[in-house]
């Protein structure tokens, strides 16, 4: 969740995320009626992916906070508290566990709610680790650029096949979680060497590319160890949580939140949000219709 200021007259500075984040959320919601309605928040990194990689997400080289940081996450602490009083009175559950990322509870989530019957799912999210999981059942929606990535344009959008596509991130690496790729190949070579290779793992990637004259394809011949290491430390569904875990992301995913609008309305009216609470009625008919398999009245639920 960004730092956002808020237009609300009255608002202050620190709570700006939070109606900037319900602002986007109600946004989202507003011409879908899904059956269930998730948040996933990260707390903590994977001990297996450090175990595999010590500099995962800049671990290793990490410096201590300067006051500005320090404040800074402190008012993101603060705002997400906020968040998970609010959320579930709007009947948008919340998931967190202690040390796991929010990629592989989503994961879980998308898991879990499929073998439970929730039929087609949307992630919302900036993160292209997620696109492992498109098929015709899973889709992305990405906020910034406003647009759905899915099975049918996947290609497009990726610029590599859905079978290519992992082996190419472990190519090219992910700067923002500081998992460095193959040093001198970047975007264009590495689609390239997929295509022309037509390799699905490292080890045969390797090998063609040990055979070509071109020098930056050459350079990946000597990488399978990066290149094995990034697949494990990239693909999701390999994070091991036990049976508690597991059952309490689906008691979640299957429980139909009551409504708390009224508790909730209370909350956002101390908070001063006033673009929200002047037309609440209208505000939370997203929310009232989450579960909802036909179109609800105007009245409040």
């Amino acid at each position: 969740m960004p730092y956002l200021t808020s237009g609300d007259k009255g608002v202050s500075e620190k709570f700006g995320g939070v109606s900037g984040f319900l602002k986007s959320l109600q946004w989202l919601l507003r011409n879908s009626a899904p059956k269930r309605c998730i948040v996933v928040w990260d707390s903590g990194l994977s001990s297996r992916r450090l175990s595999l990689y010590p500099n995962y997400k800049g671990r290793e080289n990490k410096k201590p906070l300067d006051e500005e940081a320090d404040l800074y996450l402190q008012n993101f602490a603060l705002q997400r508290s906020y968040l998970n009083r609010l959320l579930p009175l709007l009947r948008v559950n919340v998931i967190e566990l202690p040390c796991a990322e929010g990629d592989d509870l989503i994961y879980e989530c998308v898991k879990v709610g499929r073998s439970s019957g929730f039929g087609k799912c949307v992630i919302v999210s900036e993160d292209k680790d997620f696109m492992q999981l498109i098929d015709p059942d899973v889709s992305l929606y990405r906020p910034v650029k406003r647009d759905y990535v899915n099975a049918s344009n996947f290609l497009d959008v990726a610029g590599v096949s859905k079978e290519s596509f992992l082996l190419y991130r472990a190519i090219c690496g992910d700067a923002s979680d500081k998992i460095y790729g193959v040093k001198g190949v970047g975007d264009k070579t590495a689609k390239k060497a997929l295509e022309e290779s037509g390799s699905l793992d490292p080890s045969s990637l390797c090998l063609w590319a040990s055979e070509q004259k071109e020098a930056r394809v050459k350079k990946i011949s000597s990488e399978e160890i990066t290149l094995d290491r990034n697949l494990q430390l990239m693909r999701l569904g390999l994070e091991l949580f036990d049976e508690d875990v597991l059952r309490s992301i689906g008691d979640k995913i299957r429980c139909e939140l009551k409504s708390g609008f009224e508790d909730a309305l209370g909350i956002l009216v101390d908070m001063e949000f006033r673009s929200i609470t002047r037309q609440y009625d209208a505000w939370i008919t997203p929310f009232v219709r989450i579960g909802a398999n036909r179109r609800p009245s105007n009245r409040r639920n």
